[in-house]
């Protein structure tokens, strides 16, 4: 079965999007192949089909879909499955709007993505939906206007499921600044704070960010840095969701965090010329490239 694909997608108005696509599998003749395109806001899905299944078109252009927004980012896969075995489908790419970076800008990600992996923790990004039908359980489908709050069917979003499938990532968040003030009422209080994460996944305002302690963050403000037109490095503002809240209702498994959160060695931070902390092979090899280290 044809296992890749090089999908481009390209524009010059906000009213479509034009998507190319090419087997680069030799292996296995496309004529023997059907496929279709799909579409979603986030690259871990879900993903909703544009096309039925097709043969021997390699483009199509959206214009389902507005790109007016500048916080919004749509991904294209192309599905491909054999005709004689139409039960297994491949699901190729994504592709996206995207500038690709070049070696310049790869080796900022790089170096951007090895720094958060010391200095950050694994979080999940959700990204909020800005398509969609309407939530019905809590919209007015003739005037439009949202009569009532705390709906756990969009979780205040006001469209039909809320947010998309989270996002696995490395976050570098700062410590919360807590701003309390007093009304003739209560006392409110704001938990602030920034963070800093690589390219992908892209975040934009609205977005949550949940870590493995389970605190929930809504994102504010976004901030890119970019290399000719290729984002590395993205610093966001955050606003601590208070407990209770219905955005706390969003299904998401936090012990996945857990089982990807690195413990520290003790030994690492007491006493880090110790030979056990060198005892790996990937570091004698790493310290290998500098000349080497004689243990004693």
């Amino acid at each position: 079965m044809i296992s890749s694909a090089n999908i481009t997608v390209r524009s010059f108005e906000y009213n479509w999007l034009d998507i190319f696509w090419e087997f680069s599998d030799s292996d296995y003749d496309e004529r023997d192949h059907e496929w279709r395109v799909v579409r979603s806001e986030s690259a871990a899905g879900p993903w909703s089909a544009l096309t039925g299944w097709i043969q021997g078109v390699h483009y199509l252009r959206d214009n389902i879909t507005s790109m007016i927004s500048r916080t919004r980012t749509l991904y294209y896969c192309v599905e491909v499955r054999a005709i004689t075995n139409p039960s297994e489908v491949n699901r190729l790419g994504p592709g996206s709007l995207r500038a690709a970076p070049g070696l310049v800008g790869m080796e900022l990600i790089r170096q951007v993505r090895m720094e958060l992996m010391y200095s950050g923790r694994m979080a999940f990004l959700v990204p909020i939906r800005t398509i969609g039908m309407p939530c019905i359980s809590c919209v007015d489908m003739e005037s439009g206007t949202k009569f009532r709050s705390r709906c756990e069917d969009c979780f205040d979003t006001e469209r039909a499921g809320g947010y998309l499938s989270p996002i696995r990532t490395e976050i570098d968040v700062a410590e919360v600044d807590s701003d309390t003030r007093s009304t003739d009422t209560a006392k409110l209080t704001q938990n602030n704070t920034s963070g800093r994460m690589s390219n992908f996944p892209p975040a934009k305002q609205g977005d949550i960010v949940v870590t493995s302690e389970n605190k929930r963050f809504r994102v504010e403000k976004v901030v890119t840095t970019e290399h000719r037109a290729s984002p590395f490095e993205q610093n966001i503002i955050l606003h601590e969701i208070p407990r209770g809240d219905v955005e706390y209702k969003i299904p998401i498994d936090v012990g996945d965090l857990t089982r990807y959160d690195t413990e520290v060695d003790t030994r690492v931070l007491t006493n880090p010329t110790s030979d056990d902390v060198l005892s790996d092979d990937d570091v004698r090899e790493l310290l290998g490239m500098f000349g080497g280290v004689k243990l004693i």
